[in-house]
């Protein structure tokens, strides 16, 4: 992989004057360019310059300047903040210095551009101000001088063929490893021999010549000047050596490395894993696989042993799921990614799966099977009985809600059962009818023997969507929770009732029943764990959703309760949508009420409104009955499930059928007073100001932003 070195530098200029002392400063110049190689023109750039003895830094300072029109940075070393080191104190006679400068072209301190080249001779001023018998600009200080004779006080006598005084243009000069003094005619007065490694005479044939130093040789070689026409870069190549290549119209893309790729995170269950990874890094080229290898033998496992490779490619988060393992076996795991380079691999995973636990071939169980032949008003289920003692029934409940048991509420919670004929162990089926279709229920087998209920796991059935539904395809909220959809005259509404814990910006809700009601204490709960009053069960499921207080209709962190590009209703958007209702599926025989900011206002007395959208299986007063009249040909599935009384001092589901239940809307009425939409006994839709319920807990249906 190549590397650039953007900074060129200029020849330096050193100067040693005879009977002069030594200015203590050298003069720097360099092309500044960025790592875009542009030119870094008219710019503050910051500077950390370094005068190296042998590799080992014996001063160093720092500056900041400003390039010239031309990206010139001009320096005066020995001028700048001093970091290490005395500049005067230097002792030039050592010889093998070297000077490295950085450069951060943003004016900082975050020095990314770097040069280092060796002197390439002594500056000889600096040197002789340090050399014990060089010329201290005393005529006295010299040795093997003529005596200049006492000034005669006659004045005839200083005339220059008195030989009284002499014209004498002393010059300094170097050759070879000697330094050298004469008197101008060419007799050396003074000289200095200088240790031969410690100055190496550069040969070059054109300007622009530079030294390279050969490591292995142990020796500079010349780096000569390219001729070529037009700008030239010197970059440092794989193998170390700078070389001059002409400068590229556009950046030149670096070589693509291996990615990098890591292990999250993992959890093991009996005899299956899943394994968290990320490509976090595609080292420059595209990921084009992705997955994990394992083996039980090798402790750093490759492709070439077993793998499993996930569904998608490139960069970012993904879960392996291992299944079928071995029992009491060690695995080692590691992640990998591909691309055009080779295979990149994470560190080490191991884990030890648990002994198999096998049941007791004596104990008595019950199974959930499959379901089966779904369509709009039916499905199939089936269960297996093993070990069966003392059975004497078996059947199946069904119900809105997960894990419900025969004790539950017989109309509210447990919607209906049926005994299947016979005890022996085996496979026993049934079929439900009369469902509602597009709705979602909850299935368990169950078998009785003596005082002993056993259930199966719950069995989820999904049935098939009225004719013609119309939908906006799904929607997930911030925990990863999906919902169905269905678009209904021009809106787009939720078919299930939200139960999110996060803000859609992944924030997480800290209370669901905030503080302010009138009379009352909120009670403490989590929404998705509310039994119901006087049974006990958690009532869970894709249909109830959560409860959600008083301040939540608002949406206090402005619209990012539902998903992103979702919001809690207002009043007109469900009056919008009562309207469509009547006028599609009930043939407009009644026309919804305006509505208004009375106290109530009864959209609908006429039960036939709201069959295709309302569906309370369970009232058997009031004439409601659980008919094929309520076809939620609308796909919305409105059921009952009453409200959570906040300001009583426990939580719990409506029990009486004269309650309502109820939906909030974001709409306000009237001064403190809170609008929200609710039925009672699937008969009409009211809107009701309550000033003292803001305490209540109530389900939230999203409706789509409009496009």
């Amino acid at each position: 992989m190549k590397k650039r070195l953007l900074t060129t530098l200029a020849v330096l200029c050193l100067a040693v004057f005879a009977f002069a002392q030594a200015p203590q400063k050298m003069n720097y110049q360099a092309l500044v360019k960025d790592a875009n190689n542009n030119a870094v023109a008219m710019q503050a750039v910051g500077a950390q310059v370094t005068l190296l003895q042998g590799g080992e830094a014996v001063y160093t300072e720092t500056h900041t300047a400003t390039t010239d029109t031309n990206a010139i940075l001009a320096l005066e070393i020995g001028g700048g903040t001093v970091v290490s080191g005395t500049f005067a104190d230097i002792d030039w006679s050592l010889g093998n210095y070297s000077l490295k400068v950085e450069i951060d072209p943003e004016g900082g301190n975050n020095y990314t551009l770097t040069s280092e080249q060796a002197l390439l001779a002594v500056p000889y001023a600096f040197f002789a101000d340090k050399n014990a018998t060089a010329f201290s600009g005393d005529y006295n200080d010299l040795e093997g001088t003529p005596t200049i004779p006492t000034a005669p006080t006659v004045i005839s006598a200083f005339e220059n063929d008195a030989n009284y005084i002499k014209k004498e243009n002393q010059q300094l000069s170097v050759e070879g490893t000697t330094i050298s003094i004469n008197d101008g005619v060419g007799e050396v007065v003074n000289s200095v021999e200088m240790p031969a490694e410690t100055i190496t005479k550069p040969e070059g044939t054109a300007t622009g010549d530079m030294l390279v130093w050969d490591a292995e040789a142990n020796d500079w070689k010349a780096l000569p000047a390219d001729a070529e026409e037009g700008v030239k870069v010197l970059t440092i190549g794989e193998n170390g050596v700078p070389a001059w290549v002409k400068e590229q119209e556009e950046p030149v893309t670096p070589p693509a490395e291996l990615g990098t790729v890591i292990i999250k995170e993992h959890i093991v269950v009996d005899n299956a894993a899943v394994v968290a990874c990320e490509v976090t890094a595609d080292g420059g080229a595209e990921v084009t696989e992705r997955g994990i290898c394992y083996s039980t033998t090798n402790e750093e496992p490759t492709v070439d042993d077993e793998t499993i490779k996930a569904e998608a490619a490139g960069v970012g988060e993904y879960d392996i799921d291992m299944t079928e393992l071995a029992y009491a076996t060690k695995y080692y795991v590691r992640a990998y990614a591909t691309n055009e380079v080779g295979i990149a691999y994470s560190e080490v995973l191991d884990f030890t799966t648990p002994e198999e636990v096998i049941p007791d071939p004596e104990e008595m169980e019950v199974v959930a099977g499959e379901v089966s032949d779904v369509t709009r008003t039916n499905a199939t289920v089936s269960a297996t009985l093993k070990n069966g003692k003392d059975v004497t029934e078996r059947g199946f409940i069904y119900s809105l809600y997960k894990n419900v048991t025969l004790k539950s509420h017989p109309t509210v919670v447990l919607i209906g059962s049926k005994v299947v004929e016979g005890t022996d162990d085996g496979e026993f089926t049934t079929t439900f009818d009369g469902l509602i279709q597009g709705a979602i229920y909850y299935v368990r087998g169950y078998v009785k023997a003596g005082e002993e209920v056993l259930y199966t796991s719950d069995m989820k059935v999904v049935m098939e969507d009225p004719e013609g539904l119309k939908d906006c395809g799904t929607v997930t909220d911030a925990d990863g929770n999906e919902y169905r959809t269905v678009k209904l005259g021009e809106q787009c509404w939720m078919r299930e009732n939200l139960h999110t814990t996060k803000y859609n910006d992944g924030t997480p809700i800290s209370e669901f029943l905030p503080a302010g009601m009138v009379s009352g204490t909120v009670a403490e709960y989590t929404p998705d764990v509310v039994t119901y009053s006087g049974y006990g069960d958690t009532l869970t499921g894709d249909n109830a959703g959560y409860y959600y207080g008083f301040g939540f209709r608002f949406d206090p962190k402005g619209n990012m309760l539902c998903p992103t590009g979702w919001h809690v209703p207002t009043a007109q958007e469900f009056t919008t949508l009562f309207e469509y209702v009547n006028e599609t599926y009930c043939g407009g025989s009644v026309a919804p009420a305006a509505y208004s900011t009375s106290k109530e206002v009864k959209i609908n007395t006429n039960q036939s409104l709201y069959y295709p959208i309302v569906l309370p299986h369970y009232f058997g007063s009031n004439g409601f009955k659980n008919t094929n009249e309520n076809t939620n040909a609308t796909g919305f599935g409105w059921f009952y499930f009453g409200e959570l009384n906040g300001n009583s001092s426990s939580s719990y589901y409506r029990t009486a059928q004269t309650y309502w239940e109820g939906m909030w809307t974001s709409t306000e009425v009237g001064s403190n007073l809170n609008c929200f939409i609710q039925h009672a006994n699937g008969v009409y839709m009211s809107y009701v100001n309550e000033t003292t319920k803001v305490g209540y807990g109530r389900v939230i249906r999203c409706v789509k932003d409009n496009d």
